[in-house]
């Protein structure tokens, strides 16, 4: 900060007085009879001079921040003085002899001003290309005698008023704010930006920044610290609003680097989840756009070249040493009672273990937990966990949407009827997610191998066979939640849509590592076919796309399929459980049988060895044993054999076969 011992704004103002009254007495010397060169008079008015030191007067730092000519300033002066002096305009009126003239025109600039120069007028010139001033042309009118008008945001800022932004940006301009923290593994970024920045002295040829996470708000934390300790502000504009017509898109460059200048921000661009059309639209905008920093956001890939260098940062998800300093620096920050404050943070290491969470999310829960706790005397970790449970669940609600389908774990793997070696599998699947922090990160796998600590289990086999129920029993057993991927809502015909629908749900998992269930993964999962088209492409880069982000989910990943045959290979190669749910044989259907019926169904006498015979899946004896229990409750008697022969009728017959002889014999 500069120490102002005078009256800085009174100063400024006589300023650019001084300069109009230059450019009036330029004027005045037009109409005189005796100026027929353009050798001027040494008489004719002096340019005021600065002698405050700094802050500088607004011309000079609009000049200097604008790269303008001496010309150029000096239609910009000649332009405020038609506005707020009414001899300038008088004048102007008096050198067209036309009354209905008011303000000046690049003609009358070019004839009173020194240094005249055509560029000027160019519309890539400064003056223009920053819409500092407007040229007021129409058919009938030449470019040369067309009006110059100054806009009213750089009058305003030209008197030393600069505290209002140009309102055709209110739409779309919005100042980031955030505090929540950074991620201790993002900082070395904002050293990075930060160094770039200094080291450069052309500010409008600092390259375009790429925050590529895993998550919105990691870009905007990482470019907004560094904004800070550069002492810029930010903004930031959704990259979907940017207009794709280019005389629209050219304006909107224009205005905003104007005010981001003027203003003392940066920008940052918002383009995660769009389109290949946004995407290009976007890297044409910020080749052209001229800011003190640029930041693209995105959580993707990013192929389009700008006219101006990229450098791409990647912000990995926050890592467990991330989160517990996050949640430390935030319980210190919220919590005011000390004794409550050591009991949170003694807490941390069991909290990061558990939940998966960024740092907007960790600070929004952390001000729920002061708030709650000013309320209460006593410490309650309970309530901590179920404040962090329920937070974490309607995030992941949020976030997944129409993806997704909960499945409320009911079975348990006992009650899984497999050979034997199977269901010792499907333990194992437990055992490994529920010791996997000790063995990858106490015990030191993790060095030996970059990918993540999630599993991928494939299950395959026939409709029926159990694939769902074993899924819903791992959750059970491991207490997490568990949901089925609607493959109907993921896949799109549209090119990008299926990788963004993919992202959001992994995404929204990791809050709490899920279990994801994609039930008849073939579809989503096919071989990559050879490329013919452009749709071939982008239907293997889906399939590389879920390649990366199914080995770097730290939960677990279960396929379901009837059609092993038909998955890719690269996945079958990343799968470290396959299991495959053989149809059962009759000791195995005699099992599911004298399992199937809850302890409060009223059994008549059934023979369960006679009904093993059945050759049928397990989903298939259920959906017999359910419909048999309603035909008992219509009668109003307890479930009998009848009742099941009934049923079971009606099921072959909705999968497409008779009750032979040779399965069940002379039914009882």
């Amino acid at each position: 900060m500069h120490e102002i011992k005078y009256d800085w704004f009174y100063e400024n103002r006589e300023y650019l007085v001084g300069n109009i009254l230059h450019t009036k007495s330029l004027l005045a010397s037009l109409l005189s009879p005796t100026n027929d060169s353009r050798d001027y008079p040494d008489d004719v008015g002096k340019l005021p001079v600065w002698t405050h030191g700094e802050p500088l007067p607004c011309l000079e730092i609009l000049s200097n921040t604008f790269h303008l000519t001496n010309f150029e300033k000096m239609i910009l002066v000649l332009c405020a003085g038609a506005e707020i002096d009414g001899e300038v305009s008088a004048l102007c009126s008096k050198l067209y002899k036309n009354s209905s003239t008011k303000f000046p025109t690049f003609d009358i600039a070019m004839r009173a001003l020194p240094g005249a120069d055509w560029l000027a007028i160019l519309p890539d010139s400064n003056l223009r290309r920053y819409h500092l001033i407007t040229v007021h042309s129409y058919d009938d009118v030449p470019l040369l005698t067309s009006t110059l008008r100054i806009q009213e945001r750089i009058l305003h800022y030209l008197l030393g008023f600069n505290s209002v932004m140009d309102n055709t940006l209110d739409y779309l301009v919005r100042p980031v704010q955030l505090t929540a923290p950074v991620a201790p593994s993002h900082r070395n970024h904002i050293s990075d930006i930060v160094e770039l920045y200094e080291k450069n002295p052309n500010k409008t040829k600092l390259p375009i920044f790429l925050l590529r996470g895993t998550d919105a708000e990691s870009g905007l934390l990482v470019a907004q610290n560094a904004c800070h300790e550069l002492g810029l502000g930010l903004w930031n504009i959704p990259g979907d609003l940017i207009p794709s017509k280019t005389t629209d898109e050219q304006m909107l460059s224009g205005i905003l680097s104007r005010e981001c200048f003027l203003s003392g921000n940066a920008l940052y661009i918002d383009a995660v989840d769009l389109d290949q059309s946004a995407k290009r639209t976007i890297a044409r905008f910020a080749g052209r756009t001229m800011v003190p920093l640029l930041f693209l956001g995105t959580c993707d890939s990013w192929s389009f070249v700008s006219d101006k260098p990229t450098i791409t940062l990647d912000l990995k998800r926050p890592t467990r040493e991330d989160q517990r300093q996050m949640w430390k620096e935030c319980i210190d920050r919220f919590m005011l009672n000390n004794t409550t404050k050591s009991h949170y943070l003694a807490e941390i290491d069991r909290i990061a273990n558990t939940f998966n969470l960024d740092a907007v999310t960790i600070e929004g829960i952390s001000k729920k937990i002061s708030l709650m706790q000013d309320a209460e005397e006593d410490y309650d970790p309970q309530r901590l966990y179920s404040l962090l449970q329920s937070s974490a669940y309607r995030l992941t609600k949020n976030r997944l949407g129409d993806l997704a389908e909960e499945i409320i774990p009911v079975a348990r793997i006992e009650d899984i009827v497999l050979p034997a070696s199977r269901k010792s599998m499907i333990k194992t699947i437990a055992v490994h997610f529920r010791h996997r922090r000790k063995v990858y990160n106490e015990w030191g796998f993790a060095k030996k191998s970059s990918r993540g600590l999630g599993i991928i289990a494939l299950f395959s086999g026939e409709s029926g066979t159990g694939k769902t129920m074993a899924a819903e029993a791992i959750a059970n057993e491991l207490g997490t939640d568990i949901y089925r991927i609607d493959l109907s809502m993921v896949a799109s015909k549209y090119i990008g849509e299926t990788e963004k629908n993919l992202r959001q749900i992994f995404d929204a998992a990791e809050t709490k590592e899920c279990i994801l269930f994609f039930d008849e993964a073939d579809s989503l999962f096919g071989k990559r076919s050879e490329v013919r088209d452009s749709h071939d492409r982008y239907a293997n880069m889906q399939v590389g796309y879920l390649l990366q982000r199914i080995e770097s989910y730290d939960g677990i990943v279960i396929l379901a399929t009837n059609f092993k045959k038909s998955l890719d290979p690269a996945f079958i190669r990343r799968v470290r459980f396959i299991i495959d749910f053989p149809f059962p044989d009759e000791a195995s259907r005699e099992e599911i049988w004298r399992g199937i019926f809850p302890s409060g169904v009223p059994l008549d006498s059934l023979d369960f060895k006679f009904l093993s015979k059945l050759s049928i899946t397990g989903g298939g004896i259920r959906n017999i044993a359910l419909n048999a229990a309603f035909l008992a409750a219509e009668e109003g008697t307890s479930v009998s054999m009848a009742h099941i022969k009934r049923a079971a009728e009606e099921e072959y017959t909705k999968i497409g076969r008779a009750m032979s002889t040779a399965e069940v014999g002379d039914w009882p």
